[in-house]
């Protein structure tokens, strides 16, 4: 038996392989936003490397079961994956496809491939090249393999690091109080590190399954409809299959038809829009927030192309949130894909091609996330400037529930209605107002149910600042939670 390259250098070898000159490493999304990190797995010349991979894994599973003699199976070598990653960059393969006037091409992206491989193989493997497989064999392994990878060795590394950015300022803003809003009205007092908390725990949670399922995408060696045909015809058993995949670490789907099923692609994509809402919203957060009229973050900015007196437009901000709209337009494709003829047919092999373009798009946002919080900064002062403009009144919610408790059961419109009009009025605290409301109305159960909350509840009613909650609690949990 002959084994099998480390999967890990194979990947390494595809990678060094998108380092040679000359090649077209452009991305499947807008040509403006082409993170570079990101080239190695989707740039345009590097797709058929995938798929050249995937063939050349079919003839180390064939050497590694006793399929082709041990002899022709020791020529499966780390130099000659190189040599055959040399002969398959995507430009290569589509001129052989498409041939010139004077030398035909095979008309099928797949055939050429092989005619590009055959050029760097030795004639002792030339037989065993594609050996009972069908194009999206090799095409749908290819395109589980590279996502994954993809996702692995690069989205969730940069996600990484950007949660330990996000997680970072959540620590340090942790006791910051700034007043909350619903509705974009003043509502209850929070903390900085709380309100960055929740949209972090949102991206936390969208990476870490979009991990799961990235794991979960098939791949598949069972032929034109799926029912392994070929390989129970030569080989008696389909079980190549499974060694092709285990040496990829890809799972296998309960059944294919000559594609995979299309949901793991859908679920997996899915969960990095997700990501992208979240990274979107924080984007909508901070630009709100860094407005004129709230003041309380800055960060990178820019100047007005007429308004010279302008220094603070939040462009990583809105470009985080405008952002998620390239990666909704990129999802729709992948959406389509869920509906084939008799469950194939070649609709969805041009529209495939671009399924990158959701990570790509993605992980442009994260870079973005990256320079947002390193230059995101708090004044504490605007932020308790605002929450002295909210008033006094912002405490109604604990003045309403405390008379509730004790027994006063028309407490909200009586709060709503009187006590908190007549504060606002005369500029006092909820606690003041009370105590004038109860005299002036003589109403017994008020009177009654205030005797009945106790002293520190007052002291909290009359100090905003204080009414946080779980506030402080939250935001340090989830400073501590790594990703």
């Amino acid at each position: 038996m002959v084994p099998m390259i480390p999967l890990g250098a194979v990947i390494q070898e595809l990678k060094e392989s998108s380092n040679r000159r000359g090649l077209n490493l452009q991305l499947p999304c807008d040509g403006h936003y082409q993170p570079g990190d990101l080239r190695w797995a989707f740039g345009y010349d590097m797709r058929t490397s995938w798929w050249a991979l995937v063939e050349f894994r079919w003839l180390e599973t064939l050497a590694a079961t006793g399929q082709m003699p041990v002899m022709t199976g020791t020529l499966l070598t780390p130099n000659l994956l190189r040599r055959v990653f040399e002969k398959t960059h995507t430009a290569r393969v589509t001129r052989r496809e498409r041939g010139t006037p004077t030398n035909p091409g095979t008309g099928h992206d797949v055939l050429a491939l092989l005619a590009c491989m055959r050029q760097a193989l030795p004639r002792e493997l030339h037989q065993y090249l594609h050996l009972d497989l069908t194009s999206y064999d090799t095409i749908s392994t290819a395109y589980a393999l590279q996502m994954r990878e993809a996702f692995e060795e690069t989205f969730y590394v940069k996600a990484g690091e950007v949660d330990q950015r996000w997680r970072s300022l959540i620590a340090e803003y942790a006791e910051v109080v700034q007043i909350g809003r619903t509705h974009l009205q003043y509502a209850l007092p929070i903390t900085v590190g709380c309100w960055l908390a929740q949209l972090r725990n949102r991206f936390a949670a969208s990476v870490r399954e979009a991990r799961k399922l990235s794991r979960a995408i098939p791949g598949k060696a069972s032929g034109a409809v799926g029912t392994s045909a070929a390989l129970r015809h030569h080989f008696g058993t389909n079980d190549l299959e499974v060694g092709l995949l285990n040496s990829l670490r890809l799972p296998r789907p309960l059944q294919s038809t000559q594609i995979t099923p299309p949901e793991a692609f859908v679920r997996f994509l899915g969960e990095i829009v997700l990501t992208s809402g979240s990274l979107a919203n924080l984007g909508e957060d901070v630009r709100l927030l860094q407005s004129s009229d709230i003041g309380e973050l800055t960060s990178i900015g820019s100047t007005s192309s007429t308004m010279a007196h302008k220094t603070g437009n939040p462009v990583a901000a809105e470009n985080m949130a405008g952002m998620h709209g390239s990666v909704l337009g990129a999802y729709t494709m992948v959406l389509g894909t869920l509906v084939s003829d008799l469950q194939r047919d070649l609709r969805g092999s041009s529209v495939m091609r671009g399924f990158g373009g959701v990570l790509c798009y993605t992980y442009q946002q994260l870079l973005t996330a990256d320079r947002l919080l390193k230059s995101l900064r708090v004044n504490e002062a605007r932020c308790t400037e605002n929450l002295q403009k909210a008033g006094p009144c912002v405490t109604a919610e604990l003045l309403y529930v405390s008379l509730l408790h004790a027994g006063f059961a028309n407490a909200h419109t009586l709060v709503n209605k009187v006590i908190v009009p007549a504060a606002r009025a005369t500029g006092c605290d909820l606690v003041v107002a009370t105590d004038t409301v109860i005299k002036q109305t003589r109403n017994r159960r008020l009177r009654a149910a205030w005797t009945l909350v106790p002293e520190e509840t007052r002291r909290q009613i009359a100090s905003p600042r204080d009414y946080l909650g779980d506030a402080v609690k939250l935001a340090v949990r989830t400073a501590h939670d790594q990703l």
